[in-house]
């Protein structure tokens, strides 16, 4: 993470990423943005995150995000001014920038600094793992293969 990762109350902000479920997202540099306040402001974003919406820049991020008018951009100001209680939850929001729809689930979370201050953070959910196959379950390949293998009496032409 490098200055122009951060804009707004920087260190505060990083500070309290590094004790959230967000801090995973903040060392890997996925996107991440943090917003808070009425009306809502963006305290935070990643270069990630600017990327991910086709901004220009924090403030283009921010026009798209929270004072669009999109669904999405209402829907995280919402957010903004009353951030969950309890752990990260997804949203699944609708923004446009321009005229090109983008659709992202958002896990959203409550944070709250020293002086009380109350901030939105929100990161897309985490890839999960690829599940382990069980043993002796067939592979994909291997099931591929079995299917694509001609049958006792047939012979391998068509």
């Amino acid at each position: 993470m490098d200055k122009q990762d951060v804009m707004g109350q920087s260190g505060e902000i990083v500070d309290l990423l590094t004790l959230s479920p967000f801090a995973g997202p903040l060392r890997n540099g996925a996107p991440l943005l943090v917003a808070g306040g009425e009306p809502a402001r963006l305290a935070y974003c990643s270069r990630a995150a600017i990327e991910l919406f086709g901004a220009k820049g924090p403030d283009d991020l921010s026009s798209a995000i929270l004072t669009g008018d999109s669904q999405g951009a209402r829907r995280l100001r919402d957010l903004a001014a009353r951030p969950p209680e309890g752990p990260p939850r997804l949203e699944l929001l609708r923004f446009f920038t321009g005229r090109m729809p983008i659709q992202i689930g958002l896990m959203c979370a409550r944070l709250t600094n020293a002086r009380g201050e109350i901030f939105l953070a929100a990161s897309p959910p985490p890839l999960a793992p690829p599940a382990e196959v069980e043993a002796g379950a067939p592979t994909i390949r291997e099931a591929t293969d079995a299917a694509s293998a001609p049958r006792a009496g047939e012979s391998g032409h068509r």
